[in-house]
């Protein structure tokens, strides 16, 4: 990825008809406005910000990070 990094148009995302979430930590490496925009191209897209984190939330904020992901499934938190 590092190397191609995608670089999609808010068309092509606005096609994803899947449930998403777009996950990231409050203090990314990934610009806010990127994750920002993408929840919003996407329809019905489900956007969380971990607070006081960074880009390896998973592995800093686990709790916080796998919360909102089994909620997303459709799990008991």
């Amino acid at each position: 990825m590092w190397r191609s990094e995608p670089n999609y148009t808010a068309k092509q995302l606005g096609s994803i008809r899947s449930p998403v979430l777009v996950m990231a930590g409050q203090a990314d490496s990934i610009p806010r406005a990127h994750t920002e925009a993408m929840a919003r191209a996407i329809p019905g897209a489900r956007e969380v910000i971990v607070a006081g984190a960074t880009h390896f939330a998973p592995l800093t904020h686990p709790a916080q990070v796998n919360a909102p992901i089994v909620a997303f499934l459709g799990g008991r938190p």
